[in-house]
């Protein structure tokens, strides 16, 4: 797919972006609500206001052989109300996040700041890589980083490849690259930047992130996860988390309900917001969330922001409806089975051949309001396709 210029469709998106309202409505939280166990309650869709044949219209969408999809979960005030597998798949089979993952790397900023481990966004760089102290890119701050507006040179569809697939150090291998431009003044999708996420967390923690993950967010909310380190033992924390669609429901459930999972505040309600509210100057993107366009239901437009993969692994939150729809698609784990990337051990996913957001949420959103319009979700997620890249795709590599 052919990348768009980002700061041509940041003009032309900030325009429609205007009327969009309110971006931090969020629902209540509190006892009455249902939450997961162990496992999901299911409950028929009539009984939470959704159509169950507008629902099939999206299945049908979805699960078209062309568009390689593993598995689709729908959730609705907290209890699943479809759920829907390829054939040989089912509700135990692993998907990958590929790009979701970087929605779990500033999840652990977040929770990092609430425990008063990192002061706040404002912090230099050089808190966290003491060799930065001196250099112009130890005054890059954490903000910009999450932002995507580093300054550090990074190409995606060039460096990425090579970066992923044979760098067994990939955390060193962020941190020697160059600045450019002026940190905060240039929006860049940066895999790389993502990837400094890793030492942040480490530095504050003294753990990995995959283990201040298990403890701080993957436990509390239930959810089953192997998130992938390097040749190096840094936590991947710009891709590569393997979780059934299901547990992935769990993360979009606890963004979509402020960051509160039951009687507990995993991540800080103000974290959510501003982890998912659009910056003035991107308005498609805030801290390693997409800020997608806002749907039309009942007349009225509701918020919604996706964390999203590669080849649409995509967990669409929509806090106002209380609403959360994910999507996996067709996933091996290549090698010996380790979420280790050395070796043969390698992700690898099947993209659709087509696909529109719109037109698989739009039944969704229709299932509650036959008026429901998502079309503002499909120039934003044609943006964000364009700057994704398979990093396994130049290399042939075969299973």
């Amino acid at each position: 797919m052919n990348r768009l210029p980002a700061n041509l469709f940041l003009a032309l998106l900030s325009l429609v972006l205007a009327a969009c309202g309110d971006t931090s409505s969020l629902p209540a939280t509190g006892s009455s609500l249902r939450w997961p166990g162990a496992e999901w309650e299911f409950v028929e869709p009539g009984s939470v206001g959704m159509d169950a044949r507008q629902l099939e219209a999206a299945r049908d969408y979805a699960f078209r052989p062309e568009r390689n999809t593993q598995g689709v979960v729908v959730v609705k005030d907290g209890a699943i109300v479809a759920e829907w597998y390829a054939p040989n798949r089912d509700a135990s089979s692993l998907g990958t996040s590929w790009s979701m993952g970087k929605s779990f790397g500033s999840t652990m900023i977040g929770i990092a700041i609430d425990q008063g481990l990192i002061s706040g966004l404002d912090e230099p760089l050089s808190r966290f890589y003491p060799d930065w102290e001196g250099d112009p890119r130890g005054d890059i701050r954490l903000r910009e980083l999450l932002q995507m507006r580093s300054g550090l040179r990074w190409n995606e569809a060039l460096d990425d490849p090579y970066f992923h697939a044979v760098e067994l150090d990939q955390l060193g291998a962020s941190l020697s690259r160059p600045l450019l431009r002026e940190p905060g003044t240039f929006w860049n999708y940066s895999s790389a930047d993502s990837m400094l996420m890793s030492g942040v967390v480490q530095s504050v923690t003294g753990r990995t992130t995959g283990e201040f993950a298990q403890e701080n967010l993957f436990g509390p909310i239930g959810m089953e996860a192997d998130w992938w380190v390097d040749g190096s033992n840094h936590t991947m924390t710009y891709c590569c988390l393997d979780a059934t669609t299901r547990d992935f429901a769990r993360f979009g459930l606890l963004f979509g309900r402020g960051g509160r999972w039951r009687d507990r505040q995993v991540v800080s309600r103000e974290w959510v917001d501003e982890a998912t509210t659009p910056q003035e100057a991107s308005p498609f993107y805030a801290l390693q969330w997409w800020t997608d366009l806002s749907a039309t239901v009942g007349g009225k437009p509701v918020r919604a922001f996706v964390a999203r993969g590669l080849h649409t692994q995509n967990i669409y939150v929509f806090p106002e409806l209380d609403l959360v729809v994910v999507r996996n698609g067709v996933y091996t784990r290549l090698g010996n089975g380790d979420p280790i990337r050395v070796g043969s051990n390698y992700l690898s996913t099947l993209g659709p051949a087509t696909w529109e957001d719109d037109q698989f949420l739009e039944p969704i959103l229709k299932s509650l309001d036959p008026t429901a319009d998502a079309s503002p979700f499909a120039a934003a997620a044609a943006f964000a396709e364009s700057q994704m890249v398979d990093p396994m795709a130049p290399l042939a590599l075969e299973p």
